[in-house]
């Protein structure tokens, strides 16, 4: 047995030796308690969200009671007065605010009406005339010997989902009047909300189905927490069939049951004297080619290099580790190497690079096929740029391309025009929908506009500044598969105008000129 074998199975016997021990200490004396109290908490909860229902209920009751009293008080009045007209007033005025709908109707429900109140009216989500008679079925039957009293419950409506009503019942003279006044109120996730918000709980309302799942998921019990601390309940209605599938978020554990817990470090802590006898060996075995790592990854993460790799040579589980983090260093290295492939701007002038215009020109190919556009190409090389590096050195030609670059912005202003840097000196202009002379007269104000700036140029011995010179080429995609031919003759211009002296924008002869 190695050296490294032995101080593995002192300290495993440590350990597992704390582990054991502190575990029994916690499972058997104190989390038991913590639990008790936990779950008394969650079912206090549960039972603050029903009474909110109740008290809900009681409202929606109250609303109903004080209707049919001013109702009655109209009745008991001089019977001269026509006070029939006022009954939907009293209705609307009860059933209308902070209600889904309400329903007036006879003792049968033969004689009956359905109107939206002011949430449906709000959101726009008018209840369908099949809930009509299937609340009526179900509360007229409740009602039946309750003259002059007021009943409410929870009621899962096949067309309407969960809904909680209050529905009251009274007898007058005039037997063409409503006796019966029906408030409702849809258990949707806004009501659920109020209700919760107020209680300071967070709760959701489910379907059916993912609330069994969940628990399934979880193994638990609706009331008992699992692993995320939700729990879940159901309310049932007055016909003992669920009506609300909820799901409560509690605040985190107040304890931890967890197998590496704060507790269990404590019991370690009794092993501490043992692993003071392996300490040296791992120390040299183990701490000081980690540190020789960290800075190798130091070096790594300051200087961008995911080309470096770690060095450790044991084949044990931390060279395993180490192998692996090497692989990791590649990864990383590939993807970098991909993520600047796939950068779109040109870093020094900040126009488009040469990825950026071939997407840009496909886009552009679909559009002006599409709309039968003429699409101009506008090509630009900036005159004996070679000779001025040379001259001047790099940083003065990166200036030099810098401004021409803000010559071409201030240009081409348009939101389709495209305008990148395909080359050292090279830039190519996309317009659509402009025609030949147009184009031409585009490319002459950039040359012109770089001439007057009046850059000093030795070896440009014509001007002795810094100048372009241009191709354009302008013409209909018709039958051609893509934008490329326009681009050549884009760039056979170029070189024409380079023939013909430079410093000079040229076009295209064969192309069309988009003129009428």
């Amino acid at each position: 047995m190695t050296t490294g074998q032995r101080a593995l199975c002192l300290i495993s016997g440590n350990v597992i030796l704390t582990f054991l021990l502190t575990m029994l200490a916690r499972n058997l004396l104190i989390n038991p308690d913590l639990l008790a109290i936990e779950q008394a908490a969650d079912r206090k909860d549960i039972a603050r969200f029903e009474q909110s229902i109740d008290r809900y209920r009681n409202i929606l009751e109250g609303r109903i009671r004080r209707i049919y009293s001013a109702a009655g008080l109209l009745e008991g009045l001089d019977s001269g007065i026509q006070w029939q007209p006022l009954v939907h007033p009293l209705a609307e005025i009860g059933g209308y605010e902070d209600l889904d709908y309400y329903i007036l109707s006879n003792n049968t429900g033969e004689i009956s009406e359905l109107h939206a109140g002011e949430l449906a009216v709000r959101t726009k989500s008018y209840p369908g005339p099949a809930v009509k008679p299937e609340i009526l079925e179900h509360v007229l039957p409740r009602l039946r010997g309750a003259t002059g009293s007021t009943i409410s419950g929870l009621y899962l409506s096949t067309s309407d989902g969960p809904l909680a009503y209050a529905a009251g019942k009274s007898t007058w003279r005039n037997k063409n009047l409503p006796s019966v006044y029906i408030a409702v109120r849809r258990l949707n996730a806004t009501l659920i909300h109020e209700f919760t918000e107020r209680l300071g709980l967070v709760t959701e309302l489910v379907p059916a189905q993912t609330f069994n799942k969940e628990i399934s998921d979880s193994q638990t019990k609706p009331g008992q927490r699992d692993e995320q601390d939700a729990f879940y309940t159901v309310l049932y209605g007055d016909d003992a069939q669920a009506v609300l599938h909820l799901k409560f978020q509690a605040a985190p554990r107040a304890f931890d049951d967890k197998p590496f817990s704060p507790t269990i470090w404590v019991g370690m802590l009794i092993a501490a004297g043992s692993w003071s006898l392996v300490f040296i060996y791992v120390y040299y075995r183990t701490v000081t080619p980690l540190r020789r790592i960290t800075r190798t990854l130091q070096l790594i993460r300051q200087t961008n290099n995911f080309n470096k790799h770690l060095v450790y040579k044991p084949k044990d589980e931390f060279g395993k580790l180490v192998n692996e983090c090497n692989e990791l260093l590649k990864h990383i290295s590939q993807h970098t190497e991909k993520l600047e492939s796939y950068s779109y701007e040109d870093a020094l002038t900040g126009l488009g690079n040469r990825r950026h215009f071939q997407e840009k020109l496909q886009n552009h190919f679909s559009i002006a096929k599409r709309k039968n556009l003429l699409v101009s190409a506008i090509v630009f090389d900036l005159d004996n740029f070679k000779q001025y590096n040379d001259t001047y050195g790099h940083d003065g030609g990166d200036e030099v391309l810098r401004q021409f670059a803000n010559i071409l912005k201030q240009s081409f202003t348009r939101e389709l025009d495209v305008v990148a840097r395909t080359g050292g000196e090279e830039f190519i202009v996309l317009i659509l929908d402009v025609s030949a002379s147009d184009s031409l007269r585009l490319a002459n104000r950039v040359v012109e506009r770089l001439f007057e700036l009046n850059i000093p140029h030795q070896a440009n011995h014509a001007e002795g500044r810094v100048t372009v010179s241009a191709g354009v080429a302008t013409g209909y995609i018709n039958k051609e598969p893509s934008l490329e031919p326009i681009i050549i003759h884009a760039d056979a211009a170029l070189y024409k105008a380079k023939q013909q002296g430079r410093n000079r924008s040229c076009q295209h002869q064969n192309d069309s000129t988009g003129e009428p």
